[in-house]
């Protein structure tokens, strides 16, 4: 008589072999597909799988083995956000190299040519000036409590018991780094009108500079 997959997982259960678990586990998805799920379907699955005599030692392999959806999600979200706080910071580099070349020449240039001209790119060395101020602050580390800095208050025992339990939020580290992520952003932006504009009057200086 071929095993149940139920027998089969409660033989790899007991002889603590997670590796064949989990294989039978792959293969029985129309089975336990609800474990990948929402809260109220993996509850309503666990409830079924009980009932039908399913053992403490099974039903926790499949909960570990099936993983938590809500977890997963959680985790790709964190990864998607360090992918785009690395983003910016790429961005804000290249943005107060340019910027602070732009009014490195600016504020040369200031002293040549007529009035009009000089005004212009003084006012434009300050703009750029405050870009790359921008930029640079958008580029700052931000430390804090949450995320990796949070083990840097730790000793090696409590790491190492945190790490045991599993205890880390990952929806408070979701939280922080889309808070860093929105902030570096947001001065992005703002440096980079403020490029804009700087640019814009050292052009209208040289120019100026050119036909007056």
């Amino acid at each position: 008589m071929t095993p149940t997959m139920k027998e089969r997982l409660e033989t790899a259960a007991e002889a603590g072999q997670a590796a064949v678990a989990r294989m039978y586990l792959a293969d029985a998805t129309e089975h336990l597909a609800p474990y990948r799920g929402s809260t109220q379907d993996r509850d309503s699955a666990r409830r079924v799988l009980a009932e039908a005599g399913t053992g403490h030692a099974v039903l926790a392999l499949i909960d570990a083995l099936a993983g938590d959806p809500a977890g997963e999600l959680l985790a790709r979200e964190a990864g998607a956000v360090r992918d785009e706080i690395g983003r910016a910071d790429a961005k804000c580099g290249v943005l107060s190299a340019l910027t602070g070349a732009a009014a490195v020449f600016a504020v040369s240039q200031a002293a040549h040519g007529p009035a009009i001209a000089q005004g212009a790119l003084a006012v434009s060395g300050l703009v750029l000036a405050a870009a790359t101020t921008l930029a640079l602050w958008a580029l700052r580390p931000r430390l804090g409590s949450a995320g990796w800095c949070r083990w840097s208050l730790l000793t090696a025992t409590e790491i190492r018991a945190a790490a045991e339990a599993g205890n880390v939020d990952q929806a408070a580290v979701v939280g922080d780094l889309s808070r860093i992520a929105r902030l570096k952003y947001a001065r992005v932006r703002l440096a980079v009108d403020l490029a804009m504009a700087g640019l814009a009057v050292l052009a209208i200086g040289m120019v100026a500079g050119v036909f007056a």
